[in-house]
Order: C-alpha cells, then structure tokens, then sequence
C-alpha cells in the first residue's frame, strides 16, 4: 500500500531476511572500517538486518512512487540477541506515526525482528521525511 494512503497502524510484513554472502560481504565492505572487519566474521552487525529489512519496506510503501524527495531522518535500535550469517529473521513494520507539517509528512515506522522460533532478537524505529520537490 502506497504509503501516502496508509493509516497509522497499518502493518508491513514479514518479510523473510535471509543473508548471502555477497550481500554481506557489499554490506561490510561499505560501512565498516576495514580494522573491524574481524569482528563480524561470526555474526552480523544488527545495522545490516535493519537495513536489509527498511529495503523490503521501502519497496512495500511504495516510497519511491510517491513523486516526494525522501530523507531517512533517524534511527533508533534495540538488540537482544546475536545473528549468524546462516539465521532467517523476520521483520515486521508497523507505521506508528505519520504527520503532516506544512509541506512535509513525518512517517516513524517501528520493526520487530524474530527468530525462527518466534523470539524477539530486536526493535528498530525508523524516521522519514517527505517533502515536496
């Protein structure tokens, strides 16, 4: 659903994350200092779950299409658990907020993570600004 149709609750999701290789690899590649590479060598950083899921987001809301310029304002995050490259997350969105000031609409989307047994590994908000061009 085209997010400027959407109502506050409105539910995205799950999406089914699954992580490959070259993904992962593109990921560290791009954000990571080269010294911290080790570190991720068994788990992945909780940022390329989270990032993996906003693309699925983005593509469901239908961002691009809206005709508006997009900034991605601000991100908050909670983990609880570690996450192999081998895990299947599953993230599910919710617009929790969506307001209109003058020219610009202020969308907050709040995202679950779980596990394959249901559990909650993590949360994540996500802020985005649209704005006429």
């Amino acid at each position: 659903m085209n997010v400027l149709d959407a109502e506050i609750g409105q539910v995205y999701g799950p999406y089914k994350l699954e992580f490959e290789d070259s993904n992962i690899k593109d990921y560290l590649q791009s954000v990571t200092f080269s010294e911290n590479k080790e570190l991720y060598n068994e788990y992945l950083p909780p940022f390329f779950v989270i990032a993996l899921a906003l693309s699925n987001l983005i593509e469901d809301i239908q961002l691009f299409n809206s005709g508006l310029e997009a900034v991605h304002s601000g991100q908050e995050v909670i983990w609880n658990k570690k996450i192999s490259s081998n895990s299947i997350i599953y993230a599910k969105g919710k617009l929790s907020s969506k307001k209109a000031i003058r020219k610009s609409l202020f969308l907050v989307f709040s995202v679950e993570y779980k596990d394959l047994t249901n559990k909650l590994v993590g949360s994540s908000v996500s802020k985005i600004i649209l704005n006429d061009k």
